[in-house]
């Protein structure tokens, strides 16, 4: 009974969280972003041990769960591991990748590469945040250290491409034709899009706006228009607030 009271709970938690996801603030707060990354992470599937048995299957919203064996692995969506693993009903198994092995390679791969290791999910932040919350006592103090170690370096990575991104831009505004460097973010965490995303929204839409009035502008050898001027102006402060909150 306990058991089935909280998929009902839970399904009406889910239900509530999505009409909340569909408001447009969803698309525009940073904060919802990082809410509805983290809600999407949590069905993710982890494994964990029960100690109670159930031996009937009930329905998610997206897969079903159960049976439930008592001492024998299964996979759930991480916000079930979460909650029975808190009710004392089962213990949670991390994942491979929060191997301190695992992270030592990704971390050294991240570090010495340009590019960002592929043995992280997309939802690596948002996973082992809660999963370090919930079990910080059985689990190594260096696999939170290697966590934080390889995000600090990847928001490095993506910090000074985006400062390369930023400069050449600015000298092409200018009137140089230096070519726009590519930057790879194959393999890059949803935690890390959505810190750079408002930033990057802001800049490609005032060089969008930028290139709109170079074409209706007629030529006026060489005299920038003022407006013009204030925007690139616009667009270094941009990346320089992104500079200080990528410190902060």
């Amino acid at each position: 009974m306990q058991l089935l009271h909280l998929h009902a709970h839970a399904t009406d938690n889910i239900l509530s969280r999505k009409r909340r996801m569909s408001s447009p603030l969803a698309t525009t707060s940073s904060s919802r972003l990082h809410s509805i990354s983290t809600f999407l992470a949590n069905d993710e599937l982890i494994e964990i041990i029960p100690n109670f048995t159930y031996d009937k299957q009930f329905g998610m919203i997206s897969r079903l769960v159960g049976p439930f064996s008592a001492g024998v692995r299964t996979n759930v969506p991480l916000w079930l591991a979460l909650t029975l693993h808190r009710k004392g009903l089962a213990k949670i198994i991390p994942p491979s990748w929060m191997d301190i092995d695992v992270l030592s390679r990704v971390l050294q791969h991240d570090n010495e590469s340009s590019s960002f290791s592929p043995e992280l999910p997309y939802n690596y932040v948002e996973i082992s945040r809660e999963i370090l919350k919930c079990c910080f006592t059985t689990i190594h103090p260096q696999v939170k250290m290697l966590l934080n170690d390889i995000r600090t370096i990847r928001l490095d990575k993506i910090r000074k491409n985006l400062h390369t991104l930023s400069e050449v831009n600015l000298r092409g505004t200018a009137g140089g034709n230096e070519e726009v460097p590519m930057i790879d973010v194959t393999n890059i965490g949803s935690m890390e899009m959505h810190v750079i995303r408002p930033f990057l929204t802001q800049v490609f839409r005032d060089h969008l706006e930028l290139l709109r009035r170079k074409k209706e502008q007629e030529p006026s050898g060489g005299r920038r228009d003022v407006e013009e001027v204030r925007q690139v102006r616009s667009s270094g402060n941009n990346l320089r607030r992104f500079r200080n909150d990528m410190e902060e």
